[in-house]
Order: C-alpha cells, then sequence, then structure tokens
C-alpha cells in the first residue's frame, strides 16, 4: 500500500519512479530527494576534504590542483548519492523486490 507523501510547497504526490533513462531526471529533481543528496554530500565531501586537504588547507599551500580536489570531494558523494537513489526508484526494482537486474 502506497502512501503519498506531502510536499513542503502544500501539494501531495507519490515520489517520483523510472523506467526509462529520461524519467530518471524527475527523480533526481524532486525536491526531497535533492536536499538527501546536498545533505549526504555536504557531510561526507566535508570529511573528505577534511581528510584528504586537510594538512593542506592548514598550510595555506593552496593551488588549483587543491580546489580542484576539494571540488572532487564533494562531486563523489554526491554522484555516488545520486546513483544510489536511482538504483532504489528504478520501477523494475520496486515491482521484483530485488536488486537483480530483470534478464
Amino acid at each position: 500500500m502506497s502512501e503519498k507523501l506531502s510536499t513542503s510547497h502544500g501539494d501531495s504526490e507519490f515520489p517520483p519512479t523510472w523506467d526509462i533513462p529520461i524519467q530518471a531526471l524527475s527523480v533526481l529533481i524532486y525536491r526531497p530527494n535533492r536536499r538527501r543528496v546536498g545533505l549526504i554530500a555536504g557531510v561526507v565531501g566535508t570529511l573528505l576534504v577534511g581528510i584528504n586537504q586537510g594538512s593542506v588547507l592548514v598550510s595555506d599551500h593552496l593551488s588549483w590542483l587543491v580546489w580542484a580536489r576539494v571540488v572532487s570531494d564533494y562531486l563523489i558523494p554526491t554522484i555516488v548519492s545520486s546513483l544510489g537513489l536511482l538504483a532504489g526508484s528504478h520501477r523494475a526494482t520496486i515491482k521484483n523486490g530485488s536488486h537483480e537486474p530483470n534478464t
């Protein structure tokens, strides 16, 4: 039994799922999903920056390469979180109740 979710702008709708790649965009831009991905990327990215670039940032030896690494420390968790979200919202996965690809 599916329940409707209430969004912050007052209307209610089901969380989007996808079957073909173009529909995956609606999953990614759905407001609660964007918020969740952003939170995960912010927390994990900050931890990665501290671990990977902390000593360089403190020592003040900043270069474009260091900033590129900082950006990647936030980009990687964003991509991984988004892919996990897409894997969990794929209609075939939901319908079959498993994470095995259809053959």
